[in-house]
């Protein structure tokens, strides 16, 4: 269960900041983590796979779940600095 909210995790927040072709090594490092995991408690080879596959799909479907999360909280921010912002025009004058 911690591997799945784990992958929602990583994947929700590359998804808000990388590209798509971070999921790649990421998706790699996911799956060398749970085999190395599944090897060392014993699981068997068909348990061991579903969770591969799983945890990588889960990675994934959480990475484009953040990527369309991110213009909406941009915008949702926006409103919101752009309703309590101070005003630029008032500088500090050079003639001193």
């Amino acid at each position: 269960m911690f591997l799945f909210i784990a992958a929602v995790v990583v994947g929700a927040s590359l998804g808000l900041r990388y590209k798509v072709f971070v999921l790649v090594p990421a998706t790699a490092i996911a799956i060398v983590f749970v085999a190395l995991g599944g090897i060392a408690k014993g699981d068997s080879i068909i348990h061991v796979g579903v969770t591969m596959i799983a945890i990588s799909t889960v990675l994934q479907v959480s990475y484009i779940i953040g990527t369309v999360v991110e213009p909406i909280m941009a915008r949702r921010l926006g409103a919101i600095s752009h309703r309590y912002s101070v005003s630029t025009s008032a500088g500090i004058s050079k003639s001193a």
